[in-house]
């Protein structure tokens, strides 16, 4: 059953859209806003905005677009230089 359950995290990781490991980047995905891409890094809309001063309108992002992230993302210690994949395995076996 974890078997199951390792592999389908796994497959969801690798199409779920992805910060580039040590850049501080996220790729605009469908269905995306820039409030859901701030709550989801738990930043605020304006440090957002401030980090993307390219961005005029926060209504009109596209997909594909890269949007900077504020240095101060907030991730736990465990999450800290581990890949995707560690963090599902380290899930996996809790």
């Amino acid at each position: 059953m974890k078997k199951i359950i390792l592999l389908s995290a796994l497959s969801l990781s690798l199409l779920s859209p992805t910060v580039a490991q040590g850049a501080n980047t996220y790729e605009v995905a469908k269905g995306d806003t820039l409030t859901k891409i701030a709550s989801e890094y738990e930043v605020s809309l304006s440090e957002l905005l401030k980090t993307n001063s390219a961005i005029n309108n926060s209504n009109q992002i596209q997909i594909g677009q890269i949007i900077n992230l504020p240095s101060t993302i907030h991730t736990t210690n465990q999450e800290k230089g581990q890949s995707v994949e560690q963090q599902v395995l380290r899930l996996a076996f809790l």
